[in-house]
């Protein structure tokens, strides 16, 4: 789906939301409306557990913002 749409979904269903890269989440993003930060950006270590990462900032690529590949991340 496209960045529009899963940050339309990500907000309803309070997730986050991700591009795989050859299958593997790294990291997502997590939209919000917070007055400090829009999107929040979690690093996850190889096994997908959290890494101790979070950054209330994220720059995204024009390949980001023009992909038609974000997947909803649901938090465990």
């Amino acid at each position: 789906m496209t960045i529009i749409e899963a940050t339309k979904q990500a907000m309803e269903k309070n997730c986050g939301m991700t591009r795989p890269y050859r299958g593997h989440v790294f990291g997502y993003v997590k939209p919000t409306n917070g007055s400090l930060s829009h999107y929040i950006l979690v690093g996850l270590d190889s096994d997908g557990n959290l890494d101790g990462h979070a950054n209330k900032f994220w720059n995204p690529t024009a390949d980001d913002i023009l992909a038609d590949n974000w997947e909803l991340f649901e938090e465990e």
